[in-house]
């Protein structure tokens, strides 16, 4: 889970403060893996390969919103939904929160990257770690191709970003 403070101006000029919740499942990833076609690792490489902005957009704000949500206050579950059906994402998606998150993370892709790696779940991040310092041959060809964990932002020159950059 990660918690990303959001700063903004209401819609009644009011600047405010806030901080939002954001996590994936092992099984929510799994289902968009499965019903993706390719892939979400094969998506996420054709968008790159191909610079593709569109679905680069389509993509941070799918992940954004589908992972949006509350932890509970004993900490045992992540409310993604209220009891009468109402997706959260669907009240937050008509927020200048959202609107603010969602322009940073598009203009800046070592923000995407924490962000990303942070929706995912921890045990998952540890495995994948794990297994990158175990086998790094698995992962040499991904290299060039994905947004690596702990790279500064102009490491990052090349990459598409889905907003203007000033």
């Amino acid at each position: 889970m990660i918690r990303e403070t959001v700063k903004y101006v209401d819609f009644n000029d009011v600047e405010r403060v806030e901080s939002h919740d954001f996590h994936f499942t092992k099984t929510e990833l799994t289902d968009m893996h499965m019903h993706t076609p390719g892939g979400l690792d094969g998506l996420i490489r054709k968008i790159i390969n191909e610079k593709d902005q569109t679905k680069l957009y389509d993509l941070v704000k799918e992940l954004i919103l589908k992972s949006y949500g509350e932890k509970s206050a004993d900490g045992r579950s992540f409310i993604k939904k209220r009891p009468d059906g109402t997706l959260l994402a669907d009240e937050f998606a008509q927020t200048q929160a959202f609107d603010e998150l969602f322009t940073t993370l598009g203009q800046d892709a070592k923000k995407l990257a924490d962000f990303v790696n942070g929706i995912m779940p921890k045990k998952l991040r540890d495995e994948v770690e794990k297994e990158m310092k175990e086998h790094p041959e698995k992962f040499k060809d991904l290299e060039a191709e994905i947004i690596p964990i702990n790279a500064s932002a102009g490491d990052y020159a090349d990459q598409p970003t889905i907003a203007p950059t000033n």
